[in-house]
């Protein structure tokens, strides 16, 4: 019976393709063992010429014999070696198991290795990761090298500023004079013309003008205008990264930022030709820093204490605070209203964004619900209503009815999974039985156990997933039934706290409130009879005992103790 062979062959650069000699041996080797072979037809020879074997998508000779394999075209597939058919070892066993599923062969010339038998798929899997830590050593070499050649100036990695293009034959970076001219255009407009950042990327839209690939942006203005680059001082690979973004760390608040460096040690120095003298590059960053200082100058109070809060429902946008023009009794009268509602229209053009419509918002107004409702919701005690107890909103939400329910759900959703762990462990000692059993296909039979196993270790894992939850909600509900006694035992105490809270100052409210609850959405109220033309969402409030012994500690609040001052012993809070 004549048996149908394929052949795979891959190399790895198009200089090897071109000339073809990795080629040309891999299938003189492939066509030599199948004429060896009495009874052995060659059909076809699938081939990727000047692909990385990293590269799968790519490699379309790869993907067409699969799906040939699917089709039974072939019944073994014959390769030079393992590394030509993929040296990550996930994908080559991945692939090695797609052909054996579909009844399939695999022969490997030169690793000489025999799937028929445990050693030899053993010996498979070791082979493939041996081939994998070749990769991955190559590709550390190849970096760097790729490095040390950046260091010498001999090649450029990633891609040169606007202005710039890399000459490859000359090994320098070349000013490109379009470019050049435009980068020039945009000092020019920015020091001596007066104009901002959307001011220039306006005008350098309205003709057409693009930043390589993209139009330009406030962004990529600011950035260039920054860059020292343009003077001759071209340093690169300073900058940690995280994929294709320069990794950053944040201070406790969130807020501050900066970049991470590299040691200077690891600093290129890059020859670049100058577009602008030193001198002018200076007089950029003096208006820059002059501009910066000019727009401090408008300070944000500390009165506006719903800054950073609040979000606008109808486009997403922050809700910013601002001075009104004309003073009032002596004080110009606050507001709060979206970004792009109070946007000019250069301005809307330049990001291409259209006006929002949610109206200017009176920021005593605003001020004045939030803070409200917020303290509604902290009233910490509930009240008689026709004999019957009403509980307070904070009662409601840690009412511990809830834990009770969700407990009991993943009990049951444990004590099933795990009933069903017990099953697969049946089937695993059943599955073990067949394979010593001669009658039954020693291939299927591994199958069948992996796919076992398999389903075995996503039921362990979610048996300790859920059982983490499990022991998390057992420990919110003890908690709350310790906060639901402390709210009923010092109700006194808790209502005197509720009026300092509103004395508290503007500052304060905005850390009290930040602590308490998250973005409060705004939006435009249509409704007819509306008392005002916009209203916030429902507060959603996460209560936070930290908050409140901060303040008790600086005394901005009331403590608690068994004299009157603070007992921290008695205090669940």
């Amino acid at each position: 019976m004549t048996s149908r062979a394929a052949g795979y062959v891959r190399v790895s650069t198009p200089i090897q393709a071109k000339e073809g000699e990795s080629l040309s041996t891999q299938r003189q080797a492939i066509e030599k063992y199948c004429k060896s072979k009495e009874g052995v037809e060659l059909v076809e020879i699938y081939a990727d010429e000047g692909i990385s074997g990293a590269v799968t998508e790519k490699r379309h000779g790869l993907l067409r014999l699969l799906e040939d394999a699917k089709a039974k075209r072939f019944d073994c597939l014959i390769i030079h070696r393992l590394s030509r058919f993929g040296r990550n070892a996930r994908e080559l066993l991945n692939n090695v198991e797609e052909l054996n599923k579909n009844g399939v062969m695999f022969i490997s010339l030169k690793e000489n290795i025999d799937l028929a038998n445990p050693y030899g798929r053993a010996m498979l899997g070791m082979l493939a990761s041996i081939a994998q830590l070749e990769r991955d050593i190559i590709n550390e070499q190849m970096n760097e090298n790729k490095i040390t050649r950046w260091k010498r100036g001999d090649t450029f990695i990633g891609k040169p500023p606007y202005g710039y293009l890399w000459n490859k034959d000359k090994k320098v970076l070349e000013i490109n004079p379009v470019e050049s001219d435009v980068y020039k255009r945009i000092v020019n407009m920015y020091i001596h013309e007066g104009m901002s950042y959307r001011d220039i990327t306006i005008k350098l839209k309205e003709e057409g003008i693009i930043c390589k690939r993209a139009p330009f942006s406030n962004v990529t203005i600011q950035y260039i205008l920054n860059n020292p680059a343009y003077y001759g001082n071209y340093i690169l690979n300073q900058y940690q990264y995280e994929g294709n973004r320069r990794k950053k760390v944040y201070n406790i608040g969130g807020k501050k930022k900066a970049i991470l460096m590299k040691p200077s040690s690891e600093h290129i120095t890059f020859n670049i030709s100058p577009l602008i003298s030193k001198s002018e590059w200076d007089k950029v960053q003096e208006k820059r820093k002059f501009n910066i200082v000019k727009g401090k100058r408008i300070s944000i109070s500390r009165d506006y204490w719903l800054r950073d809060l609040l979000v606008c429902a109808e486009c997403g946008a922050t809700i910013k605070p601002h001075h009104g023009s004309t003073r009032k009794n002596g004080t110009f009268p606050r507001y709060y209203s979206c970004s792009w509602a109070s946007t000019s229209k250069k301005g809307l053009k330049a990001a291409g964004k259209s006006k929002c419509k949610l109206p200017t918002i009176k920021a005593e107004e605003i001020e004045s619900e939030v803070w409200s409702s917020l303290i509604n919701k902290l009233s910490f005690g509930g009240f008689e209503l026709g004999g019957e107890y009403c509980p307070s909103y904070l009662e409601r939400s840690l009412e511990c009815e809830n834990y009770e329910k969700q407990i009991k759900q993943l009990d049951i959703a444990i004590e099933n999974m795990i009933r069903e762990l017990k099953r697969k462990e049946r089937a695993k000692q059943n599955i073990y039985t067949m394979i010593e059993d001669e009658r039954f296909d020693i291939n299927d039979c591994y199958d069948k156990l992996r796919g076992n196993d398999k389903e075995m270790i996503e039921l362990k894992s979610r048996i300790n997933d859920f059982s983490i939850k499990r022991d998390a909600l057992q420990s919110a509900r003890a908690n709350s039934f310790a906060l639901l006694e402390f709210v009923k035992d010092n109700s006194e105490w808790l209502e005197n706290m509720q009026i300092e809270l509103a004395n508290l100052r503007p500052d304060d409210k905005k850390i009290f409130s930040e602590s308490l609850i998250g973005k409060i959405a705004v939006y435009k109220d249509v409704e007819a009879g509306a008392p005002k033309p916009w209203s916030f969402e429902n507060l959603s409030i996460n209560f936070n005992r930290a908050i409140f012994e901060r303040f008790a500690s600086e005394g901005k609040i009331s403590r608690l103790d068994k004299n009157g001052p603070f007992d921290p012993a008695a205090s669940q809070f």
